[in-house]
């Protein structure tokens, strides 16, 4: 079941996203569907990240700071 809403936003961004929209072949309203799924499941899976980290953290589990420096200089960083 589905159910309506209402939401304000400026109209440089109400005009960007029915350029989008209709680029993509979409109704505004699926558009918008689209962004708030992608920005749900995001943030819920973020959120459990942060959980699993603190978890981690909580219990000892870190990494040493040799183990991230190796890791970062794979990447081509350095953190001096």
């Amino acid at each position: 079941m589905t159910r309506s809403t209402s939401i304000r936003m400026d109209e440089a961004k109400l005009s960007r996203l029915d350029a989008l929209a209709q680029t993509m072949g979409q109704s505004r309203g699926k558009a918008l569907n689209a962004a708030v799924d992608q920005y749900i499941e995001y943030h819920e899976w973020f959120l459990a990240a942060v959980d699993k980290g603190i978890a981690d953290a909580d219990q000892g589990r870190m990494a040493a700071p040799e183990q991230v420096r190796a890791t970062l200089a794979k990447w081509g960083l350095d953190l001096g």
